[in-house]
């Protein structure tokens, strides 16, 4: 039986995945967590095939717990689960040791067949994703990792590496800091880094500074 623990901050998707697989054959009842810390206490109570791990998770974010989950169980095959699909951080997620990338508008025959992939050791990204990736390694093998950036994204990157706040770049653009703080994880996702410290070193690198 497969074992299954989806991950992810809105219920009505993860009691979505549980609906699909619970008829399909050979799939255990699929547990759930709701954010980190529900999701090393269920990881460590128990053992598990596929983590459907979400990338919008509250800190600390998706991708940010898949190193800690792969050293605790270097076996475990996850697969990043996106809002939309982002190259960026497909790589990203791929590179860190992730078995599979997939949005969550994935069609459920689809999710299905990318579970029963990775958990006999093969990895999946979907056909648009893989396309998405070909594209982009084609447009620009040397393209810069701000590129990849929103107009909105951008103009944060810029605002952080001047040494703005999140409530002074928020204020600035007459955006709510909630809706800053989201176009700040954003970037920080597709940029593959960590921190503002980051955002910083690479603006200046790059004469994104004025």
């Amino acid at each position: 039986m497969i074992r299954v623990l989806v991950v992810d901050d809105y219920p009505i998707f993860r009691d979505g995945v549980k609906q699909v697989l619970s008829n399909e054959p050979g799939f255990a009842p699929v547990r759930d967590a709701a954010d980190a810390e529900e999701l090393l206490r269920v990881a460590e109570k128990d053992s598990w095939d596929v983590v459907l791990l979400g990338v919008s998770l509250p800190a600390p974010r998706g991708l940010d717990l898949l190193p800690e989950l792969l050293r605790r169980n270097p076996a475990l095959a996850v697969v990043i689960l996106d809002t939309h699909a982002e190259s960026q951080i497909a790589v990203r997620a791929l590179k860190l040791g992730a078995k599979g990338y997939l949005t969550k508008s994935t069609a459920p025959n689809e999710l299905i067949h990318a579970i029963r992939l990775v958990v006999n050791g093969r990895k999946y990204i979907s056909l648009a994703i893989a396309e998405m990736l070909v594209n982009t390694m084609a447009f620009d093998l040397d393209r810069c990792l701000h590129d990849t950036l929103s107009n909105r994204e951008t103009l944060v990157l810029r605002k952080i590496a001047e040494g703005k706040s999140v409530s002074e770049i928020a204020q600035e653009s007459s955006l709510s800091m909630k809706t800053i703080s989201t176009y700040r994880v954003r970037l920080l996702d597709k940029m593959g880094m960590r921190s503002n410290a980051e955002l910083i070193r690479y603006a200046d690198r790059n004469g994104l500074v004025q």
